[in-house]
């Protein structure tokens, strides 16, 4: 991640969980503490991204997170605007008729009337702010399966890697064979290579974009 530091202004993974329990606004607004290849991020998103985050750890974000916390939150922030910006470059951007759709459909899964409002209430968010955190899920998922598209273990690599690690197909009645285990090993090789390819993608992408740090305390 290049940063350009601008000294002169005062005053942003995975793939953001729907049910994280702070609310970040549904339209940002008010000061911004960097941009990233230009889009700004704001300090009412990053307040509220921290506060979720140290809710979950006594309500201390330097538990949460160390004495860099500031580093690893605008990090977290950095990734939802490389996640969008992806998303649009390769066509799969999240329309407002798809976040309708995963609306109702967690409203339907969630009971809807009474049960809905519980639900939001319980998770401290509203209406808006699920919409919101439902893009950034469903706009996560289109990237990642765009960037991991064809990645699939074959058979060689979990045969090789059966023969490498005997240990771990062992129960009571001994080695299991290599047939009864072959497609679930494939398709937890597959998990693993999918999220390594991912992984390597989201750092490059982290040292091409530029990130502008504005406010001071966050430099």
């Amino acid at each position: 991640m290049k940063l350009r530091r601008n000294t002169g202004s005062a005053l942003f993974l995975a793939v953001l969980a729907i049910t994280a329990p702070a609310c970040e606004s549904s339209e940002p607004a008010g000061p911004i503490i960097a941009t990233v290849d230009g889009r700004p991020v704001y300090e009412s998103v990053a307040d509220s991204r921290i506060a979720g985050i140290a809710q979950l750890h006594g309500g201390d974000i330097e538990v949460a997170l160390g004495e860099d916390w500031r580093v690893v939150v605008l990090r977290t922030l950095t990734d939802d605007i490389i996640v969008e910006i992806e998303a649009e470059e390769r066509g799969v951007a999240v329309s407002d008729g798809d976040v309708d759709q995963a609306l109702d459909d967690l409203r339907a899964a969630i009971g809807g009337g009474d049960e809905w409002e519980a639900w939001l209430a319980q998770n401290g968010i509203d209406e808006q702010e699920a919409r919101r955190r439902l893009y950034l899920q469903e706009s996560s998922s289109r990237v990642y399966r765009a960037i991991t598209e064809g990645i699939e273990a074959t058979e060689e690599n979990a045969e090789a890697y059966y023969n490498a690690n005997p240990d771990q197909f062992k129960d009571s009645g001994g080695t299991l064979p290599f047939i009864e285990v072959r497609n679930s090993l494939m398709d937890e090789l597959t998990g693993d290579m999918q999220e390594a390819a991912f992984v390597d993608w989201l750092e490059t992408r982290r040292d091409e974009v530029e990130v502008e740090v504005l406010a001071d305390d966050w430099k």
